[in-house]
């Protein structure tokens, strides 16, 4: 890169006769021709024609010669260093300024020395037209989800969150900073690409005001890559004033991120209309189901023999989630909101209203019902009274709440859960009611982080 070295144009040519093989005078190569020649074979192909070899990227044919080149870049610096192995030619140009002048500057040059060159040059220029304006990107379906890790920096590890919705946008958090939208999402070539505001607040990157850029990339069910710090603006004042003033820098640093739930943003799982999504379970104890209906912004569950219910056909999370929904008892004796749905690789489902009419908790905890174990609890449950059911379902944590108040707190480790196998058929996510008659609306689920 441009800012490893500091190097004249001079040097640079230098360095590229040993690379031509052509070594100066004063010149001894430290490698044979057979391992030039290595270096500047691709390894890695970029796209068709292009590749990169060691330190090299090679083009087969740019405007009709095979060139071998070197770019860099920094914030006020730009160089090209360009090859062309079979006419013995190597051009330079380096620029203490952001710009594309040092392509321009090679291109040009080369023109000027290989007529071909310039010819299929002109020819190309010809051919350009304006690209279409790019559609908004749609993320790969094993990209979309809310992700955590961290980044690491030389003070230590600070905490990353990134959420990457379905329709394209993607939220941002460092630490305990604001959450902000990415900036400038591009997907190329495997590499997510943006920019966001944030501060990693270590001595070095401190010194200017700054915006980070991150560029990822899906390796073995990770996100990972670069969080880079680039500060684009001059200090509030010239510590020297005998020099000139240059922009900032550009401070990398690995950031790693795992994937904790396929949800990403809020999102209604009912629209009011119709099941959509949905389906009506048939199996086993729903043979028997009651018919089923949407009318007026309600699902209505008319009572089974003995089970009536609905089972989500989509991608579900299995943790770092939250529903609610709206529920009322219209008829019956038993529960009214079977909630199965999954945590990790088991199910629980969450009773509300069962044995009786009054009993709510999980089953199974360690093979027990929700009548029998730590989250057993009790609602007076009235007819035709809608109540307000949230759950939460996080690695550490499920929890649930009615009308506000918290039913079930149950701290997950050292236990086992299942479900009862009546309940199987409502996998992975699905709402039932037992012997009883139930009517549901709003059911809307978000990220839990």
């Amino acid at each position: 890169g441009a800012s490893a070295v500091y190097s004249s144009a001079h040097d640079l040519i230098r360095f590229a006769s040993l690379h031509l093989k052509k070594p100066l005078a004063d010149q001894k190569s430290p490698l044979s021709d057979k391992w030039i020649d290595e270096m500047q074979r691709p390894t890695v192909i970029t796209k068709p024609g292009v590749g990169y070899g060691v330190g090299w990227r090679i083009t087969e044919s740019e405007y009709g010669f095979k060139t071998v080149t070197h770019t860099g870049g920094m914030p006020g610096v730009r160089t090209r260093l360009t090859l062309v192995p079979s006419e013995g030619i190597a051009v330079a140009a380096l620029t203490n300024s952001r710009s594309s002048l040092p392509h321009r500057v090679v291109e040009q040059t080369l023109a000027t020395l290989l007529p071909k060159y310039a010819q299929q040059r002109r020819r190309a220029s010809y051919q350009r037209t304006t690209p279409a304006p790019p559609f908004p990107w749609k993320p790969p379906l094993e990209w979309v989800g809310y992700w955590t890790g961290a980044v690491e920096t030389y003070t230590g590890q600070q905490a990353v969150k990134l959420w990457v919705q379905a329709d394209g946008d993607v939220h941002v958090q460092l630490n305990q900073q604001l959450k902000h939208l990415l900036n400038q999402v591009r997907l190329e070539n495997g590499f997510l690409t943006g920019i966001f505001p944030g501060n990693l607040n270590t001595p070095d990157v401190n010194r200017r005001p700054h915006q980070l850029a991150l560029r990822i990339r899906l390796r073995d069910k990770q996100l990972n890559g670069s969080l880079t710090a680039l500060s684009l603006q001059r200090g509030p004042q010239n510590p020297a004033p005998d020099l000139p003033q240059r922009s900032g820098y550009a401070l990398s640093h690995w950031v790693n991120l795992s994937r904790k739930s396929t949800l990403a943003a809020p999102r209604s799982l009912f629209d009011g209309k119709q099941l959509g999504q949905w389906e009506i379970i048939k199996k086993n104890d729903f043979e028997k189901h009651g018919t089923v209906t949407v009318k007026n912004g309600i699902i209505a569950l008319p009572a089974g023999q003995p089970a009536t219910g609905i089972r989500w056909k989509g991608t579900f999370p299995r943790n770092h989630y939250e529903v609610s929904l709206q529920a009322r008892r219209t008829k019956g004796s038993d529960f009214f909101c079977g909630l199965t749905f999954p945590f990790n690789e088991s199910y629980l489902s969450l009773i509300i209203g069962g044995w009786g009419g009054g009993v709510t908790g999980l089953s199974n905890i360690d093979n027990m019902a929700a009548v029998e174990n730590e989250t057993t609890g009790y609602l007076d449950v009235k007819d035709n009274r809608w109540y307000q059911v949230r759950l939460r379902v996080t690695p550490e944590r499920i929890r649930a709440w009615i009308d506000q108040e918290e039913i079930l707190d149950l701290v997950t480790k050292d236990h086992k859960f299942s479900i009862w196998w009546e309940q199987e058929p409502v996998r992975p996510f699905g709402i039932a009611s037992w012997y009883t008659a139930a009517e549901l609306r709003q059911i809307r689920i978000i990220p839990a982080p």
